[in-house]
């Protein structure tokens, strides 16, 4: 029997009838005699990347039962790529049996029950995507009569990764430092931001270095080069406060300054340091206050060095840890404010006069202490008779009868 237009892969009946020579219909039916029609190649062993995906290509190992020959395509859309996959004569009307189609292999041999290649070139792809591959195989006779593979998806790295991740190695009030190595040579960009900011940041803002909405980036370092060695990083002018935490973030790409963010971001990592002093007594009001004078106390934890300065309402929110030491601000007069002036460690430091805000610091000029500040009301132009020498504070617990 020929041209009978079988198609692989399906199952058939074949029955047969006889009779003598005078063609009365009254012979003999044999059957049905079922078989079943070859695919003249098929996959032992489905494809899979068998190299790592780069812009330029990539390469699909599997294993086939027959010898035969190979044809691949590749897409960008996963539905372009089911829509070939159950429509093989769509697809082979496409890319069989030459394809002009760039990245879309055609007509290679293949091996029987070995491991086979089959190379995707000149593909222009883009880092940090997925793609859907197709491969198509067949045997020797190359009769349009094979066997495709379901989508395969092929992922394209990003640009650069590290190699080691990034470590914190240093924080102070106005340098972050950070050991780090990366896969490849390329370029690097890190950003540090209160945690109240972390949602903000991707890795545009990253390279931008600039956080959408109100957020705060309290320092960055942008597009300096790795060399895939360990380095050590700083960046610098960031005035983080002791005792809160930042986050930074690393993002890092290959050798072409992609405009799309081809790279890797990673993070948060911590940041934070402790205070070099702190208040185990915070400053507090002593005895009668006038206009001119009065007196505060507080406890430093370490031997040190305060500043304080005085100052109305105007003050708030313009005197900060980084500018109190200036003494620009507050009340003009020399004798109410206070300089570098030194305290003892675990003991009452007492000062006479009027008192708003306290710096306090060790001695090492770092400006990594602990600011205080405290409202003050004077009393009015009346006479004050009498005053508290230690004002109320809790004796026992509140109940509910008093």
């Amino acid at each position: 029997l020929t041209s009978c237009q079988l198609s692989r892969g399906q199952l058939y009946s074949l029955s047969v009838y006889i009779e003598d020579s005078n063609g009365n219909n009254d012979g003999v039916k044999a059957g049905p005699i079922t078989f079943y029609v070859m695919d003249t190649n098929s996959f032992e062993d489905s494809p899979r990347p068998s190299t790592t995906p780069e812009p330029e290509g990539f390469s699909l190992g599997f294993v086939a039962t027959r010898p035969g020959y190979a044809w691949g395509a590749l897409f960008a859309d996963y539905s372009e790529a089911a829509s070939y996959y159950q429509n093989v004569p769509a697809f082979l009307d496409r890319f069989y049996p030459e394809s002009n189609e760039s990245c879309a292999p055609a007509n290679l041999p293949v091996l029987a029950t070995n491991l086979s290649n089959i190379t995707f070139t000149s593909c222009g792809l883009n880092y940090s995507t997925s793609y859907w591959a197709l491969v198509y195989i067949e045997g020797v006779e190359k009769s349009r009569s094979g066997a495709i593979s379901a989508p395969v998806e092929v992922p394209v790295p990003a640009s650069n990764t590290f190699e080691l991740q990034p470590l914190v190695t240093s924080v102070k009030p106005y340098t972050a430092q950070f050991e780090l190595s990366t896969v490849k040579g390329g370029y690097l960009w890190i950003m540090v931001v209160h945690k109240n900011y972390t949602s903000q940041v991707d890795a545009w803002a990253v390279r931008k270095g600039s956080l959408p909405g109100n957020g705060i980036v309290n320092c960055w370092l942008a597009d300096v080069s790795v060399n895939q060695s360990v380095e050590t990083f700083a960046v610098e002018n960031c005035r983080l406060l002791a005792r809160v935490e930042y986050h930074a973030y690393f993002y890092a790409e290959g050798p072409f300054r992609a405009e799309d963010a081809d790279g890797i971001l990673t993070g948060p990592e911590l940041v934070w340091y402790n205070s070099s002093n702190s208040f185990i007594m915070e400053p507090r009001i002593r005895g009668t206050m006038t206009t001119n004078v009065f007196y505060f106390s507080f406890t430093p934890e370490k031997d040190g060095n305060f500043w304080a300065v005085v100052g109305d309402s105007s003050i708030e929110g313009v005197l900060t840890i980084w500018n109190i030491k200036s003494m620009q601000y507050g009340q003009p007069a020399a004798d109410c404010k206070r300089e570098r002036r030194f305290v003892t460690g675990g003991l009452v430091k007492d000062e006479e006069f009027l008192f708003a805000t306290s710096r306090e610091k060790d001695t090492n000029e770092a400006d990594d202490g602990i600011m205080s500040t405290m409202g003050i009301i004077v009393p009015g132009s009346a006479e004050v008779t009498n005053e508290f020498a230690f004002r109320p504070y809790l004796v026992e617990p509140e109940t509910i009868g008093g």
